[in-house]
């Protein structure tokens, strides 16, 4: 699903987008992935899931979409956030690293419970 669908979605389930505020939640999503197998990567870049994080408000504002909260703790692969305008969603890849993509990308996604 795109972005928006999996924030769609996940509201229909009276949740919202996983917002990571700490190292062992990013750690503990991480390890639930990859037991589950949420993905079949060929590399790094191709297999990431939704998180809550995005920065289309304002460009390089990233704000988690339920709370809107800013950013207090980041995981963010060396290099990114890259994106500038093009770039406003973010995906927690196979490493448990983040990366900034275009919102229309297709990944498997993670609710939480408000």
């Amino acid at each position: 699903m795109t972005w928006q669908e999996a924030k769609g979605e996940c509201r229909v389930r009276n949740s919202h987008l996983v917002e990571l505020t700490t190292i062992d939640e990013n750690d503990f999503l991480l390890q639930k992935s990859l037991e589950i197998g949420s993905c079949v990567p060929t590399n790094t870049y191709n297999c990431g899931l939704w998180i809550g994080l995005n920065d289309q408000e304002e460009e390089g504002q990233f704000k988690w979409e339920n709370s809107n909260f800013p950013v207090t703790f980041s995981n963010w692969l060396s290099g990114q956030p890259d994106g500038r305008e093009h770039k406003n969603c973010v995906e927690m890849l196979q490493d448990g690293k983040w990366n900034d993509r275009h919102c229309r990308r297709n990944n498997p996604f993670v609710c939480e419970m408000a």
